[in-house]
């Protein structure tokens, strides 16, 4: 196969490098609109639904997410009539895996908040599924183990909020969250969370509990 020509490689990236600059300028006016309906509880729902795709698939909408939603999930926690901003904007964290969340995330863990739509069973109360902080730490994954072990750990900490930090870890369903779990059992006092995190292990036959 013969060599490609300077001149065309030149043309090639040029007219990819237009595209691209092209592309982002269109998406950015789009972007700052989704933004401002997210922020809107009655253009929430929407908004939110767009962004999710819009961010799946364009690195400039997840960067801005990434700075606009820790700040959003802030204050629209301290507002009711905010609610459907708040778990829009947390379930955007969660299904982007933005770990610029974290922080506040863990900051609003306690006390918990339920949602007011999710149909509460024993499979979904044990999914997190009506727990929309928790269900958000877990699909962050990995970069959220430390902070998550951090709740677990802190034995100052009322006993509901470290069996819920047990089930974030434990619905991550990794080796490295369950070790964050094992590491928690050789120094864990409290008899009712021990048992509940040796329980759960049990379903990750391949961790070893000492």
């Amino acid at each position: 196969m013969g060599k490609i020509h300077p001149i065309i490689l030149t043309i090639v990236f040029s007219v990819t490098a237009h595209k691209l600059v092209f592309a982002s300028a269109q998406t950015a006016p789009e972007l700052q609109q989704l933004v401002t309906q997210l922020h809107d509880p009655a253009t929430s729902d929407e908004a939110s639904t767009q962004l999710k795709a819009l961010a799946g698939s364009n690195a400039d909408a997840r960067r801005h997410l990434a700075n606009e939603l820790p700040g959003l999930i802030s204050k629209s926690s301290q507002d009711p009539s905010q609610y459907k901003v708040w778990i829009n904007s947390v379930q955007l964290a969660g299904e982007l895996k933005i770990e610029q969340t974290i922080p506040v995330l863990v900051s609003l863990f306690d006390p918990v908040r339920y949602s007011r739509t999710a149909v509460s069973t024993i499979t979904s109360r044990a999914r997190l599924d009506d727990d929309p902080i928790a269900k958000a730490l877990v699909r962050v994954g990995q970069p959220a183990i430390g902070p998550v072990s951090g709740i677990l750990e802190g034995k100052d900490r009322v006993q509901h909020t470290r069996l819920r930090a047990a089930l974030v870890l434990y619905n991550m369903n990794s080796p490295e969250a369950d070790a964050a779990l094992v590491h928690d059992l050789q120094t864990e006092t409290d008899p009712r969370v021990r048992s509940y995190i040796e329980e759960r292990l049990k379903g990750h036959p391949k961790t070893t509990v000492h």
